[in-house]
């Protein structure tokens, strides 16, 4: 993946109790687009948003923590820091700064090296610190920030999949995108009751919004919407392929592949993926739920026309029964 000025805006959040309209505009040049922050709290509340979706973060050293009114203080970078592991963000962060009365060696026992792959500086510095070259620092973290990003699988993961993310943002799927370019994904038993799990949610979303005619709190979920959704063949709305996917994940691979290792279930194919005898099994499953999120997210949920049309023309939407 090549980022440039062009194709390619890196959303960063910069948290910094002064920010200056000539650093944002020479970030946009870069390709690089900033929301502003201007306390630690105020740019943490930013992070726990869903909504919100950044590839980098950009930190002042000398900021506030939680009060616009307050003196700037080097413990609100602590602050951040700690902010951002606590979550488990695994978004590049890097600190631009001036310095402040503390000094740099300060800033360098605070930034935990040891845990930032994707940069070997502790810190840059703003323009016309310590005789710093005007502009050579900005240069430098621009750089740094597009080369973190380019190798990030979180951002790979958010643009490959922009589609599926912006239908279900859950950070259990986000989280499962990722790691399925982990070395032990093939071999992973968790991931169909994982995968189960996402796709009961969308069950309840489809069932809650009246697409599917059963009541919400009465049904076996992905086993019962998967029946529903296949007794209807002539059915306009839910193409083959999605049917064919419910039925995948129903019958063959997130229900058996919940029961762990209990002999007396049928289909252990839990135990088939851990010995990796079922090498493609569990990107399979996935690619299924990647469809019927990618199907879900066609469906005008929100319009009432929509869903009566839907239910006028399920023929089995109001005769079917939940299972008992």
């Amino acid at each position: 993946m090549e980022l440039n000025k062009t194709k390619y805006r890196i959303k960063t959040l910069w948290i910094d109790d002064e920010p200056t309209g000539g650093f944002i505009d020479q970030a946009s040049i870069n390709g690089i687009d900033i929301t502003i922050a201007v306390t630690v709290e105020e740019g943490l509340k930013l992070l726990d948003n869903k909504s919100n979706f950044f590839e980098a973060i950009i930190l002042d050293a000398n900021c506030k923590i939680a009060d616009e009114e307050e003196e700037e203080d080097l413990s609100a970078l602590s602050h951040a820091i700690a902010g951002i592991y606590a979550r488990s963000i695994d978004i590049p962060w890097f600190v631009y700064t001036a310095g402040g009365y503390e000094g740099f060696e300060m800033i360098e026992k605070i930034v935990p090296q040891q845990y930032r792959n994707w940069d070997t500086k502790a810190y840059y510095t703003k323009p016309g610190t310590n005789n710093t070259i005007t502009g050579q620092s900005i240069d430098e973290l621009f750089s740094a920030i597009k080369k973190a990003v380019e190798q990030s699988e979180r951002t790979k993961t958010f643009r490959r999949y922009k589609a599926e993310i912006d239908t279900f943002n859950e950070p259990e799927f986000i989280e499962l995108l990722i790691s399925q370019n982990k070395k032990d994904f093939a071999t992973d038993d968790t991931v169909p009751n994982s995968i189960r799990k996402i796709a009961d949610t969308l069950c309840y979303i489809l069932r809650n919004k009246s697409f599917i005619g059963v009541e919400p709190d009465k049904s076996n979920t992905l086993g019962d919407v998967s029946k529903y959704l296949a007794a209807d063949n002539a059915n306009k709305y839910v193409p083959k392929h999605i049917q064919g996917a419910f039925h995948f994940l129903s019958q063959y691979y997130c229900n058996p592949g919940s029961h762990g290792f209990d002999p007396e279930k049928p289909l252990p194919i839990c135990r088939f993926i851990r010995n990796n005898r079922a090498p493609y099994a569990n990107i399979t499953g996935l690619n299924c739920l990647l469809d019927i999120i990618n199907w879900v997210g066609t469906l005008n949920l929100e319009d009432e026309n929509f869903i009566k049309d839907v239910q006028t023309d399920f023929s089995f939407w109001k005769t079917n029964k939940p299972r008992k």
